[in-house]
């Protein structure tokens, strides 16, 4: 039997996840949490075998749960569900131990698919988005690459056009915080401004327009 976490914040996304799962005798949805945080106590907690995990989530998001997977060394495959098809942010997932990768437009019998695929220990990404990967990962030289996480994450939220004050209240940090991030941001990428980091994340393609 394959025991399921499901990580997700959206409560018809995870009725959707769980109409899939429960109609499958080898499969068993364990338990859910609506947030990072609870996902990393369920994780102390209880075993599972599959972590079905959100990059979106509150409290710790997807990327911040599988730092700290990594650095406790839980015994768990993570397949990532997420709206994002940020070719960036799946890198980064996969370097942070993630086994999976689909979008949640992913049809039901590719989710089936990619869960077995990963109790087993295999890796799982899409046809469609492993052709596009490839061709990203052409470009090592990124210097985007450099930042961290939170940096990154920063850095999109200033290109989509997010005030120092919003993006703090939706990592639940200070503003001062977020300004120590974008300082450290336009160092490392040697850009001056706001405008910079627009056109800097436009030009490499980290946003659509």
């Amino acid at each position: 039997m394959i025991e399921i976490l499901i990580a997700d914040d959206h409560p018809i996304v995870r009725e959707g996840i769980k109409s899939i799962l429960k109609t499958q005798s080898d499969i068993l949805i364990k338990k859910e949490v609506d947030n990072g945080l609870d996902a990393i106590r369920s994780l102390k907690k209880e075993r599972f075998d599959i972590l079905l995990l959100d990059l979106s989530l509150p409290k710790k998001n997807g990327l911040e749960v599988l730092e700290e997977i990594k650095n406790y060394n839980f015994k768990i495959k993570t397949i990532i569900l997420s709206i994002h098809n940020d070719k960036e942010l799946i890198v980064r997932s996969f370097k942070l131990g993630a086994f999976g990768y689909l979008t949640k437009d992913a049809v039901s019998n590719e989710l089936l698919q990619a869960i077995r695929y990963v109790y087993l220990g295999n890796r799982y990404v899409p046809l469609n988005i492993a052709q596009e990967l490839t061709a990203y990962l052409e470009f090592e030289d990124y210097s985007h690459r450099k930042l961290s996480n939170r940096e990154y994450e920063v850095l999109i939220l200033i290109a989509k056009g997010k005030s120092l004050k919003e993006i703090a209240n939706s990592f639940n940090l200070s503003e001062k915080t977020i300004s120590t991030y974008r300082n450290r941001i336009l160092k490392k990428l040697n850009l001056k401004n706001n405008a910079d980091i627009i056109h800097y994340s436009i030009k490499n393609k980290l946003i659509s327009i």
